[in-house]
C-alpha cells in the first residue's frame, strides 16, 4: 500500500489572494465523511453568500477526489 499526507487536525488551514481585483480563497478542513465535506461547502456557501463562483474539491480516498463547480 502506499502512504499519503493527510491533515493531522481539525483546525482550518486558509488561504486568500487577489488576482485582478478578485479574491480568491481557500479553505482545507479534515472531516471524516462525505456528508461533512457537504457541509462545510454549505457554510462556506453562506458565509460567502455574495460570491459569484463557488468551486470546491475533495479526496474521498487516496487517490480519489471529486471536483465541483458552480456559478
Amino acid at each position: 500500500m502506499s502512504s499519503y499526507l493527510t491533515l493531522a487536525s481539525r483546525h482550518d488551514l486558509t488561504a486568500e489572494i487577489e488576482v485582478k481585483r478578485s479574491r480568491f480563497l481557500a479553505v482545507v478542513r479534515r472531516v471524516d465523511d462525505e456528508d461533512a465535506a457537504r457541509a462545510l461547502v454549505a457554510e462556506l456557501r453562506k458565509q460567502h453568500h455574495d460570491a459569484r463562483h463557488h468551486c470546491s474539491s475533495r479526496t474521498v480516498a487516496p487517490g480519489v477526489v471529486s471536483y465541483k463547480s458552480t456559478a
